[in-house]
């Protein structure tokens, strides 16, 4: 039986406040912040997991950690098999290119000094260093995926609207096609009409005929935990992440009404009350189907 694709061992992430001239001299210990605070997890190849929870309980952080863009206080991570906690210099370049994130404000996180075609290529470039013609093909063929024309590579982040901002953000992610995809809040800086066409291109990823490992894009109704599209092979889980970053994991069950559905969700039992999107708050890890 092959390992599951992410692995995470009792994750601890601390992060130290500042301390006082007073505090310093007599060398009494600093407070802490417990952002994560024990945390198991595996997400299997071909599997979406959704992580739901109050503001400030530790998703982002916990999606940072298995990122690899924050180093653990301690804990361990396996990706593919491999213990990568310890990742450094050349070798934590290289496998960089397993793991992408969408981050929650694409305005942050998009140069606003950089043309789309240096955005988008910047993961491709980290890995093949190729020239500017090249890459600047490659993104071409790129952009038409997630919505956007071809013809805006010299366009800069401020000509584009938010959802356009957050397809730059799709578009950078997908672009070295990584085996796990994380999404922090993606759509929740979007109106309602955006939302639903960045979730097909976010959950869903169009198929690339070279692939092996091939992935599915859905159209219509936006994917939810407990409205999967027909045909989809994605297996959904939704922990609920409580008091700093611990996981309670439901208990797997029936969609009310659909008993050839089941869902592991703290939120199936509402699906008459809640709106479809509103089941994807939070940071989703979404992992391409086998």
């Amino acid at each position: 039986m092959s390992p599951a694709l992410v692995e995470a061992h009792g994750l601890v992430k601390h992060f130290p406040l500042g301390r006082s001239l007073a505090d310093a001299i007599s060398r009494k210990p600093g407070e802490v912040i417990h952002a994560v605070d024990g945390v198991s997890l595996e997400i299997n190849d071909g599997e979406t997991l959704g992580l739901i929870g109050e503001s400030g309980s530790g998703k982002t952080t916990l999606g940072w950690l298995l990122a690899k863009l924050h180093v653990p206080t301690a804990g361990r991570i396996r990706f593919a098999g491999q213990d990568i906690t310890d990742l450094t210099g050349r070798d934590l370049l290289a496998w960089r290119r397993n793991v992408q994130v969408v981050f929650q404000d694409p305005v942050g996180s998009l140069d606003p000094r950089l043309r789309v075609w240096q955005i988008v290529g910047e993961p491709i470039q980290a890995q093949e260093h190729l020239s500017r013609a090249e890459l600047k093909s490659r993104v071409a063929e790129i952009l038409p995926r997630v919505g956007l024309p071809g013809g805006s590579l010299d366009q800069y982040p401020h000509e584009f609207s938010g959802g356009g901002r957050q397809r730059l953000s799709l578009a950078r992610a997908l672009s070295v096609r990584p085996k796990l995809l994380i999404l922090d809040e993606p759509t929740s800086a979007l109106d309602v009409a955006v939302q639903a066409q960045v979730l097909n291109i976010a959950a869903l990823p169009a198929p690339d005929p070279r692939r092996r490992r091939a992935r599915y894009r859905i159209s219509g109704e936006v994917p939810t935990l407990v409205h999967p599209p027909p045909g989809c092979r994605f297996a959904p889980r939704c922990p609920f992440v409580i008091d700093r970053c611990r996981l309670e994991a439901p208990t797997l069950r029936a969609i009310p009404g659909r008993p050839e559905q089941l869902v592991a969700c703290h939120r199936a039992e509402e699906v008459e009350d809640v709106p479809p999107e509103q089941l994807l708050t939070g940071i989703a890890l979404a992992v391409g189907g086998p």
